[in-house]
């Protein structure tokens, strides 16, 4: 006996009436989905939500009346909660994180294939999140930008000789070396670099080291107690 299967239920947010028409053609040769309806701007598109309440929303962040990030946010704030597909042509870091912090599903750019297009509506719609490969390198950069940036400001948690030792470590000088310059034993200036580590979360001299000069350079070149 044949099992039948009830197709993801979608709404198409695109305001180019040539690729509405093109991604509808596609979506309906797809016995996966069925296609409630289609809207070109944000007003239409937030009521045509309402009113079918899709399971799914393939969405485009460039609308005539409004930005898509936005749209996003309002769809949200709704009682029904579709997961969302964005298809749009931006790659700027802006659009893509506004609208990861709204709450998408996926965000996969127009210069992609058809099939990767059904792919893309296929995951989200068992609860996957896509990324397109041509933005991850965006989102890496940001994950490691925004953890170093967080790493620098636990610099300001060091006590005020933790951060003498870490300035001289920074600038090469060995414990033994540090704990002349500084009038301390080795042992206490061994003490305080391996706090100044794990106030950090650095493995190692070098790491540290990296964090100090950054944290300089934000702070307009002047090191600790200059």
């Amino acid at each position: 006996m044949m099992t039948s299967v009830t197709p993801t239920t979608i709404i198409i947010v695109e305001d180019h009436e040539v690729v509405r028409i093109g991604l509808r053609q596609l979506i309906e040769d797809n016995e996966d989905f069925e296609i409630l309806g289609e809207a070109g701007n944000c007003r239409d598109a937030l009521q045509l939500y309402d009113q079918v309440k899709p399971d799914l929303v393939l969405l485009d962040l460039m609308l005539p009346d409004g930005n898509g990030v936005e749209l996003c946010s309002r769809m949200r704030a709704s009682d029904h909660q579709a997961r969302i597909l964005v298809l749009t042509s931006c790659e700027d870091d802006r659009c893509i994180f506004e609208a990861f912090a709204q709450g998408i599903d996926g965000y996969i750019l127009k210069n992609i294939n058809g099939a990767a297009i059904i792919s893309a509506l296929q995951d989200v719609a068992i609860g996957k999140s896509i990324l397109d490969p041509s933005v991850t390198q965006h989102v890496v950069n940001h994950m490691r930008d925004s953890h170093q940036s967080k790493q620098e400001d636990l610099v300001h948690s060091l006590s005020a000789q933790e951060r003498r030792v870490l300035e001289q470590v920074a600038k090469g000088l060995t414990n033994k070396e540090v704990a002349v310059a500084l009038n301390l034993s080795e042992k206490t200036v061994k003490n305080y670099f391996s706090n100044v580590l794990s106030k950090l979360y650095a493995s190692r001299r070098t790491e540290a080291a990296a964090l100090y000069w950054s944290f300089v350079r934000r702070q307009d070149g002047y090191p600790f107690g200059r």
